[in-house]
């Protein structure tokens, strides 16, 4: 049995096309006004949310990065930015082992 995909009509695609437009300047509005107020990119952002939800203010570079669905290197390399610029809050803590783990800035001062 032979399945025959069925595309968008025009009006259809004429939608999506639309869909897809608002989304992307949807989000470029939004990393716009959170680097203006902020000083932060989305990705800065949503490294120091899920450090600092979590136990203690603390996160293992390998759990951030599992919630991020980022890959290792993607991670390592953001989170030595973020460092570099000094205002971004991340910091990595005091090792409790081999992994390197990373806190967040009310963390990281105690």
């Amino acid at each position: 049995m032979s399945y025959r995909k069925r595309w968008l009509d025009d009006r259809e695609q004429r939608a999506w096309r639309s869909l897809m437009i608002m989304q992307e300047g949807l989000s470029e509005y939004i990393e716009r006004q959170l680097r203006a107020h902020s000083g932060l990119s989305s990705a800065d952002y949503e490294v120091l949310a899920h450090v600092s939800e979590a136990p203690d203010g603390r996160m293992r570079s390998f759990a951030l990065g599992r919630v991020l669905r980022w890959e290792k290197g993607r991670l390592s390399q953001h989170l030595t930015r973020m460092q570099k610029r000094g205002s971004s809050g991340v910091n990595p803590a005091r090792p409790t082992s081999e992994a390197q783990s990373w806190s967040s800035p009310s963390q990281a001062e105690r």
